[in-house]
């Protein structure tokens, strides 16, 4: 199967629009935090934020053709679009960690004065709140749909917990002459690990658009699963990929040569169902091959 059931679709829909509500609700709260503080850090959280809430809009566009069902000239159906998504979140992300950094190391070499400690300590507070519960529900979204749109757009969350964390701390023990330096050098550190959370997004993303194998434990699986039915003597030439929620996997199965076409039909048909019961999203095509039992050819895991 490549479409998604109802029940995914919603899941889907709902963790789009939360992201989108919730990195609103920040920007506005950090844009007045930060005119009250004038604080590098709580601007470049705030930059994060507005990023955010870009990417969570690419995501929502993403996941509304994404869910769109197969048709005649898109027979795999619109999973990948996701991965296209991805792409456009790491050259944003990019983008805003750099712009950061510039503005970091100006207010290193010039530091201003931060003022409205409490403000900028309770926004920080009310905002790992808020992105908790959204991580949180985007986890258990992507634990059911392994959806890559939806995972990108979690791992700019997750990084938001950090990041206000670190802009909290830097409120709470940054005082005196040295603040501005303190704060300065703590938005440099959100700047370099939104820039390691653009390369993971975008290593993510090309690994789909690439086609790449899924790891060797889901390959080993899939082989086991296909070998414990009693009338399969050898598999070979196992392929998987990914796209969006949905694998797809294809391989060639060694069965008697004495066997009826219906039977070997029947027990590639047995085999589908239990690789199904396992990955329930995957497509699979199995290639019936008729061998003799002293003729099965050696097994080659490369091959696999």
């Amino acid at each position: 199967m490549n479409e998604y059931s109802p029940y995914l679709r919603n899941l889907l829909k709902k963790a789009s629009y939360l992201s989108i509500a919730v990195s609103v609700i920040l920007i506005v709260c950090k844009s007045i935090a930060w005119n009250i503080t004038g604080s590098v850090s709580m601007r470049a959280t705030m930059m994060d934020s507005v990023l955010d809430a870009f990417a969570s809009f690419v995501n929502w566009i993403a996941i509304q053709h994404a869910l769109k069902p197969s048709d005649r000239e898109h027979r795999f159906g619109h999973g990948k679009i996701e991965a296209l998504a991805g792409i456009a979140q790491s050259v944003f992300i990019c983008i805003s960690a750099l712009l950061i950094l510039k503005e970091a190391f100006e207010h290193f070499m010039h530091p201003k004065p931060i003022e409205g400690f409490g403000v900028g300590i309770g926004v920080m507070i009310f905002s790992i709140f808020l992105t908790l519960i959204l991580v949180a529900y985007q986890n258990f979204v992507i634990k059911k749909t392994q959806s890559l749109a939806i995972a990108g757009d979690s791992l700019h969350y997750k990084s938001d917990i950090l990041i206000n964390a670190s802009v909290m701390c830097s409120f709470m023990f940054a005082g005196g002459s040295n603040a501005g330096m303190v704060d300065a050098l703590i938005a440099s550190g959100i700047a370099m690990y939104i820039l390691v959370t653009a390369y993971k997004i975008l290593k993510a993303s090309i690994d789909v658009l690439m086609d790449k194998e899924m790891d060797d434990s889901v390959r080993n699986l899939i082989s086991k699963i296909a070998l414990d039915h009693p009338q399969i003597l050898h598999i070979n030439s196992l392929k998987t990929r990914k796209s969006g929620p949905f694998i797809f996997i294809q391989m060639d199965a060694y069965m008697d040569e004495n066997l009826t076409l219906k039977e070997a039909h029947d027990i590639a048909h047995s085999v589908e169902e239990n690789i199904l019961n396992i990955f329930p999203e995957a497509s699979i095509t199995i290639h019936q091959e008729a061998t003799k039992h002293e003729h099965i050819p050696p097994l080659h895991l490369k091959n696999l």
